[in-house]
């Protein structure tokens, strides 16, 4: 029995460890000063690297001998959620959360192993039973908090834009990117489709934490086109990353007169090359826009036509009276 708390203590660790960062999300923000492309980074690294190591953990339990490659596991993730826990900066969090991630590929796969090995008759059904227990409550809280799917349809996102949504979108859970509401098609990192609905005269583009010392970026509802998309420039380059616009032209958007413009941004903290496309309109003084961003190579061309069809379904609401 002591053996299998241990063993299942191990896998609720490695299980519940993406559900554990959702919730610290917004103390990044607040207390690293973290960019909303480095928490995203820091939410999806553990698993990118989990992924592409668990092959590789699972046959060096064949190797090591699975209680040793067990303990190695093990021993490993605890030390580096410590440095995490201690991180003094976002790219130390995220360095961490890459080893918590090869760790966890370390242990979890001789978790199951050793149950088959150590176990028979009905224990050995009683700790399995224990162990899918465990990774389902594990994914749970790691879906349940980070991401909702976004049913095909119809759908209002605030109180007054209206869409249509056609393919398999993800609803993001980040709210240090309010006021947007932050969906994906691929996944963080690859791609975020941001949607402001109703940001009022001086309200914050993405605000930044109290007490940080970096700029803040709001919305007037007297800005030209140009310094709308300044505005967004200067919320997505706030981490260092560098912007580029590469077209700016008049558009309808929302059944409005309103503007689309094309951009490039290589983000600081993995160099990777992103292509953009936005569209946004002013309607009784409160903006509403939708920025979708994607590595250039790949994935922008794959997703591009879906996001400019949703575009053209947009239709803003006529603000409530009295509002």
């Amino acid at each position: 029995m002591p053996l299998l708390l241990i063993l299942l203590a191990g896998q609720a660790m490695a299980s519940m460890d993406g559900s554990i960062m959702a919730v610290a999300a917004p103390s990044l923000h607040a207390d690293l000063h973290a960019s909303g492309a480095q928490v995203q980074l820091t939410l999806a690294i553990y698993l990118i690297v989990f992924a592409a190591l668990v092959i590789i953990g699972a046959r060096l339990g064949d190797v090591l001998g699975r209680r040793r490659a067990f303990v190695y596991g093990i021993a490993a993730f605890t030390l580096a959620s410590m440095a995490g826990g201690l991180a003094p900066s976002a790219a130390v969090l995220i360095l961490a959360r890459a080893v918590q991630g090869a760790a966890a590929a370390l242990m979890t796969p001789q978790v199951l192993a050793m149950i088959q090995i150590q176990f028979t008759g009905e224990a050995r059904a009683r700790a399995i039973g224990a162990y899918s227990l465990i990774l389902a409550v594990g994914v749970a809280g790691c879906a349940t908090r980070q991401m909702a799917k976004v049913e095909p349809g119809e759908r209002l996102v605030g109180e007054r834009l209206e869409i249509k949504v056609d393919g398999p979108w993800n609803q993001l859970d980040a709210t240090v990117l309010a006021p947007a509401q932050a969906w994906t098609m691929e996944g963080l990192p690859i791609d975020q489709l941001l949607i402001y609905s109703g940001v009022k005269d001086g309200e914050a583009i993405h605000p930044v934490a109290r007490g940080s010392s970096a700029k803040s970026f709001n919305f007037r509802s007297n800005m030209q086109p140009d310094e709308i998309v300044t505005m967004f420039e200067g919320a997505l380059t706030r981490d260092g990353s560098t912007f580029k616009l590469a077209k700016l032209e008049p558009s309808a958007f929302g059944g409005a007169k309103g503007l689309r413009f094309e951009y490039a941004v290589i983000r600081k903290i993995d160099n990777v090359q992103l292509s953009g496309v936005g569209f946004a309109t002013v309607s009784d003084g409160e903006l509403f826009a939708m920025l979708y961003s994607a590595p250039r190579l790949g994935f922008f061309a794959r997703h591009q036509q879906r996001v400019e069809e949703i575009a053209k379904t947009a239709k803003v609401r006529a603000k409530p009276s009295g509002g």
